[in-house]
């Protein structure tokens, strides 16, 4: 449970907004890390064809931040033709998780983040680089499928 409450202050809900099509004024700056990193350990996804490892795109706006949310985290990561983002609170319960491919969904209902590890442990502004594993289960919107997903970030 610790792990989540650090994690919660790796990303803000600035990136739900690309989700639900609000765009951000110059005056609503955020707080944020971007990288790159892979999902691997795929689990419960073979029937969708996810295995192996694939590269990711990584996008963190920690919660509690200037310009970003004061509860909720936000990822948000491409993957391949795709692009994900993840949105959830302190407890690792999604409250938004929106995929786009050819068209968008929310399965926020099927998905839940499960922190493995962050650091630095507390990431505030003027932190030079972050690194974050997570499990997300509800993978790709598919109930059973899970995946790990680490990455190293730069602050913005």
């Amino acid at each position: 449970m610790a792990g989540r409450l650090v994690f919660s202050h790796l990303a803000g809900v600035g990136v739900l907004a690309l989700g639900t099509g609000l765009a951000a004024s110059p005056a609503m700056a955020s707080s944020e890390w971007r990288g790159g990193g892979f999902l691997t350990d795929f689990v419960g996804c073979e029937g969708t064809g996810w295995s192996g490892v694939t590269s990711v795109i990584v996008r963190l706006r920690p919660s509690g931040l200037p310009g970003n949310s004061d509860t909720l985290t936000s990822l948000a990561f491409n993957v391949g033709t795709g692009h994900q983002v993840l949105v959830f609170d302190d407890n690792g319960q999604v409250v938004n998780y929106f995929i786009a491919y050819s068209g968008g969904f929310d399965v926020a209902s099927i998905a839940s983040v499960d922190i493995l590890r962050v650091s630095p442990e507390n990431v505030q502004v003027g932190d030079p680089v972050v690194e974050g594993v997570v499990r997300i289960n509800g993978f790709d919107g598919v109930a059973g499928c899970s995946a790990r997903l680490g990455a190293y970030m730069v602050e913005r």
